[in-house]
């Protein structure tokens, strides 16, 4: 069975966890099977992602528009269209964009089974 969603037509929603962020989730936990989740996310201008971490979840980090700084850990790096962070499991990560325009990430979960 094929599953399609159009970005355009799924609700942007904030999180209590994750700031002023705005949050698509095309598809979570009720869909897949070995992820958590797959999203994009709208950074606006001077908004941050506070740091957090996630005991049994990886995640990755896909700039597609805009730039701001990611923190991983004790390190802080600035990232722009086309990069990709990896989010080791257990790590603090945040991001803040920094700039005058929105920055879109987008985003994948998985959890790791130790």
């Amino acid at each position: 069975m094929i599953t399609i969603k159009n970005i355009d037509k799924v609700e942007a929603k904030k999180t209590n966890v994750h700031g002023e962020a705005l949050y698509k989730v095309l598809f979570d936990k009720d869909t897949l099977k070995a992820m958590t989740g797959f999203w994009q996310t709208v950074v606006n201008p001077n908004i941050a992602l506070p740091p957090h971490s996630h005991e049994d979840e990886e995640q990755i980090y896909f700039i597609l528009e805009g730039n701001g700084v990611v923190t991983v850990g004790g390190e802080k790096e600035r990232v722009k269209k086309g990069d990709a962070i990896y989010l080791p499991i257990g790590i603090n990560h945040g991001f803040i964009n920094d700039s005058d325009k929105p920055c879109l990430i987008l985003a994948v979960g998985a959890k790791v089974h130790t």
